[in-house]
């Protein structure tokens, strides 16, 4: 499956960045979304990529936001929008790696 992990310092995204500016001790908390993008038709046609957010094919990631931040601290996906809905992604994505 494809990861973005392997080039996340590239983009700068890095779990680590949810402390910037924090107490040491403080609870931090990251905002959890799947975000749909939209891709050309794959042929033949296949159910998996439909996506509900715009009604056709997507690739869906992962993205975590740090609540104090605003920095991006977790990227994950690349996968077919109509296997991966956000909830399986958010309850899955641990599991897979």
């Amino acid at each position: 499956m494809p990861v973005v992990g392997d080039n996340i310092n590239f983009f700068g995204i890095e779990w680590e960045n949810r402390f910037h500016r924090a107490l040491r001790g403080s609870n931090i908390l990251v905002s959890i979304d799947g975000v749909d993008f939209r891709i050309m038709e794959p042929s033949p046609f296949n159910p998996k990529w439909y996506s509900h957010k715009f009604h056709g094919p997507g690739l869906r990631y992962e993205l975590a936001i740090c609540i104090r931040t605003g920095d991006i601290v977790w990227a994950y996906g690349g996968l077919p929008c109509g296997e991966w809905s956000d909830l399986r992604l958010a309850r899955d994505v641990f599991i897979l790696e």
